[in-house]
């Protein structure tokens, strides 16, 4: 128990002794009125009072007839003993302002007394204090049906008893503080068997503290990940908090894996022959899909300020479902990775949402009144985001669906003059029951929800406006609301321009939606790349297992998720640089998942350029064709039903453009990866000037050096560099050609390469696309000529060195797609340009790409070369790219 609970229960006691106390003092056995003395006496006194104010002015007049002067011993005397009664009347103290009632006095007092001996009994309270202390059952209920009565007979004391408020006063004064007393033991009982949640108090603390209870439910879990994700922004913080937030990633895939075995288990279970399983699953045809889908993307809200009208109460019941890890926790996890690794940071919207999340179920009875406190800068900063959404939004939100606070309030006001409009009409004419229907409705849609759409406002409104026509029928310039019609319809209008402006950012949420819903795979990888990688034996067999999974992850991708999916698989290549670094005992594997991600996101490379210029097309053209609408809907008809009329008919348009975009995104992708020749276009024949070679410039040591060596234990051309560095240079002077020779064997092959192209682009020039009887002598002279070229260029290769044949193990390896994702990306640090070495990873994964493609040609080539010729040209390729790979390896 802390200290806390002892100050509270020490104050209750207090409280509830003191509440005894004053009702030992102003409760009697008997039913007595402590005020009757008092009025009595008054009473009495005042009759004396009038009776010497008479005798004195008696006195007076007798003593003026006499004497002609009012002054005499007489008058005196009367005069003194008025003063002394007035002086006695001072000394009785404040009088009652009530009379004194027998009968509802006693009716008072059997009422203090029946509450006094049964709920008030010493015996019973003690009791009951007991229970509170020593936490026993039914004691927070015991204590609840205490305060219930309480309260009874203070509302009654106080309804029943004003008049005598100085008799019911300090009952109920006694009464309140034990309720108070008791509600402290309660409280204390509660805090000391509530479990709080540490989460609630980091999140409202100021600053925001680091979450660390992650072992709770899946959204403590999310809240903790997240809350570290601002502390990975620069790199002394990364460095230290980088282990943790992996952990953290670690936990949340170890919920998600658990509970999909689960999940699978249950299908199982219900698959079983042993199980009725229900086939009641509704189907829907193409038109009702199309249509389910209209609806959803402009809800009508048709209705929704009618008396009739049932609320939709499946979002209330989606949210009450416990839905374990649905999408919302897998999109969370998938934004988390990309923020920590990758280039979108969208962590502070799921710290946010989660944060909310658990401030709606937040329960105060597990905190003590310090949570005030703590969280005060919270709440300061929760009236201002909020005094925020009220008067701006940040972006154009969705006129359907998103909350538009600023545009709803223009309507509030509205409603709330033409509701004390209709009001005062009705203190006029009560019976009209055409305004108080009227008036039922502006009440129905000022209940709706501020953060309600826009659209859902404007269908009420329009809705209202023609049950205010019912009235206007009928109504006189007096009684009209005519001029609430004409507010209503410019805010009408208005509002209609406002959704022609939202509708360019209708096909922006449907890419965003289509991609979230993605966002699952995340967690497959994270448990493929990551998770699993620890428990590998070997790198190479964990890289053998993970790449066909990652081939599928590419291959089963649309046009609308390929780029997204390219930006996730390289937040994981950083994600496993990173544990690398951090972890040498991972270090081997994780090294090797990196570089295959690497190479898997340079092949991928090469087909996304051409996956988003298709997808950039066609969004191109219908933004376009949206455009092109808008102006044509530019609606400047102040005919709110035409506006209606008009919007239903730009809905229609509007679905059958976004149904193409959202087409274009599940466009699959396997036919562009399968289309390998397609990657690398011809480029024009043109020579291009060899780069500059960078030549070692080798200095021998200085004298010093060389006598420093020779007093060491070194072999002897260590001891002797002079002359160990004279034979070397000897030996590149005769052995490698010079910078000039070799610049002059890039040019031959730049020549020999832009003669191959122009050869070739020629012949394809002077081939007819068709065979006929005509060109059949042309065209076996072409076949001839290529043949020959084909020939010539073998030969050319060999007499330049070149050799056909490769060696068995190395043309396996080049054609293992294990190995060749395993090979390690060229780095050469400061010594080549960053460019440069650019452009060689490019040359090098379009090799890798247009050496499938060439060995997929074979089968079924063309007939102008031979099988022979081409397999001896193929030997080439293969030779020079096995040249090509052990020297990058090298």
């Amino acid at each position: 128990m802390s200290t806390g609970d002892l100050d509270i229960r020490a104050i209750g006691d207090l409280w509830i002794s003191i509440a005894q106390f004053l009702l030992g003092i102003y409760v009697t056995n008997i039913p007595i009125d402590p005020a009757i003395r008092r009025i009595l006496l008054g009473e009495i006194i005042d009759s004396r009072l009038s009776l010497l104010a008479e005798e004195l002015e008696a006195t007076q007049q007798a003593e003026i007839q006499l004497n002609g002067l009012p002054e005499s011993s007489r008058t005196a005397d009367v005069q003194s003993r008025l003063d002394s009664v007035i002086e006695e009347q001072s000394l009785l103290g404040p009088s009652a302002s009530r009379s004194a009632d027998a009968a509802r006095l006693d009716i008072l007092f059997n009422e203090i007394h029946s509450f006094v001996d049964d709920a008030m009994d010493p015996v019973k309270l003690e009791q009951l204090a007991t229970s509170l202390k020593t936490g026993s059952k039914q004691a927070l209920q015991r204590e609840d049906g205490f305060q219930a009565i309480s309260g009874s007979f203070v509302h009654r004391m106080e309804s029943n008893y004003s008049d005598l408020a100085d008799l019911s006063k300090p009952v109920v004064t006694a009464v309140l503080f034990a309720k108070f007393g008791f509600r402290c033991l309660a409280r204390a009982l509660q805090l000391e068997s509530a479990q709080s949640s540490a989460i609630v108090v980091n999140v409202l603390s100021f600053p925001t503290m680091t979450i660390s209870d992650h072992t709770g439910n899946i959204l403590s879990q999310v809240l903790s990940a997240a809350s570290l994700v601002p502390h990975l922004h620069t790199d002394i913080e990364r460095l230290a908090v980088l282990p943790t937030f992996v952990s953290r990633l670690d936990d949340l895939y170890a919920t998600w894996s658990s509970i999909r075995l689960r999940e699978q288990q249950d299908a199982q279970d219900a698959d079983s022959l042993y199980r009725v399983r229900k086939t009641d699953e509704v189907v829907l045809s193409d038109i009702e899909q199309e249509e389910k889908e209209f609806k959803e993307l402009f809800p009508s809200f048709e209705g929704v300020a009618d008396e009739d009208h049932e609320v939709d109460s499946t979002i209330d019941d989606k949210r009450k479902v416990d839905k374990k890890y649905g999408q919302d926790r897998v999109l969370a996890f998938h934004r988390l990775i990309t923020a920590g690794f990758g280039v979108k940071d969208r962590s502070k919207e799921v710290y946010n949402l989660a944060v909310d999340e658990e401030l709606h179920r937040f329960n105060g009875i597990a905190f003590d009144e310090s949570l005030d406190v703590t969280s005060l800068a919270f709440q300061v900063r929760s009236l201002h985001k909020r005094r925020q959404e009220t008067s701006s939004s940040a972006i154009t939100p969705n006129f359907y669906l998103s909350p538009n606070e600023p545009e709803i309030r223009h309507a509030h006001s509205i409603l709330s003059r033409i509701a004390a409009r209709i009001k005062f009409l009705l203190s006029e004419w009560p019976e009209q029951m055409v305004l108080q229907h009227i008036l039922d409705r502006v009440e129905r849609i000022s209940a709706l929800d501020l953060r309600s759409p826009v659209a859902m406002i404007l269908a009420a409104l329009e809705g209202l406006l023609v049950h205010t026509d019912d009235w206007e029928a009928y109504a006189n310039k007096e009684n009209s609301l005519k001029s609430f019609q004409d507010e209503i319809t410019a805010l009408i209008i208005s509002w209609r321009r406002l959704e022609l402006s939202s509708w360019m950012r209708l096909l922006d949420d449907q890419e965003s939606a289509y991609v979230d819903r993605d966002s699952e795979w995340t967690l497959r990888l994270y448990g493929a790349l990551i998770h699993g990688s620890i428990n590998a034996t070997t790198s190479a067999d964990h890289v053998k297992t993970v790449l066909p999974l990652l081939n599928d992850y590419l291959s089963s991708s649309t046009f609308g998720k390929f780029s997204p999916r390219l930006d996730t698989l390289r937040a994981f290549a950083q994600l496993a640089r990173e544990i690398s670094m951090l972890s040498p005992e991972h270090s081997p594997v994780m090294d090797a998942i990196a570089t295959m991600l690497h190479n898997v996101i340079a092949n991928a490379n090469l087909f996304a350029i051409r996956i988003s210029a298709d997808l950039g097309t066609k969004r191109t053209v219908l933004d376009k064709t949206i455009k092109d609408f808008v102006k044509l809907a530019s609606w400047k008809d102040i005919n709110v039903y035409a506006l209606k009329a008009s919007a239903v008919k730009s809905h229609r348009q509007l679905h059958k453009s976004i149904r193409k975009f959202k087409e274009a995104l599940s466009q699959p992708v396997s036919p562009i990866l399968a289309d390998l020749g397609s990657i690398c276009p011809q480029d024009p024949a043109q020579s291009s000037t060899p780069p500059a070679l960078i030549a070692s410039d080798i200095q021998p040591p200085s004298a010093q050096a060389i006598k420093a060596r020779g007093e060491a234990q070194l072999p002897e051309h260590l001891v002797r560099l002079d002359t160990t560095f004279a034979r070397y240079t000897s030996v590149l002077a005769t052995s490698v050609k010079s910078a000039s020779e070799r610049i002059s064997i890039a040019s031959d092959l730049d020549t020999l390469a832009v003669e191959v192209i122009e050869t070739i682009q020629a012949l394809q020039k002077a081939t007819p696309s068709c065979l006929t009887e005509d060109n059949k002598k042309i065209v076996n002279n072409l076949a001839s000529r290529k043949r020959k070229a084909f020939s010539d260029l073998l030969k050319a290769l060999r007499a330049s060195g070149f050799s056909n044949n490769v060696r068995a193990d190395a043309m396996e390896k080049q054609k293992n797609a294990s190995w060749l994702a395993a090979r390690p990306a060229f780095e050469h640090g400061d010594v080549i340009d960053k460019e440069v070495i650019g452009k060689i990873e490019g040359y090098h994964a379009r090799l890798g790409v247009l050496m499938l493609a060439m060995r997929e040609s074979f089968n079924g080539h063309n007939d102008d070369i031979n099988s022979q010729d081409l397999q001896r040209g193929m030997g080439f390729v293969e030779s020079v790219y096995a040249t090509s790979l052990s020297v990058r390896d090298g």
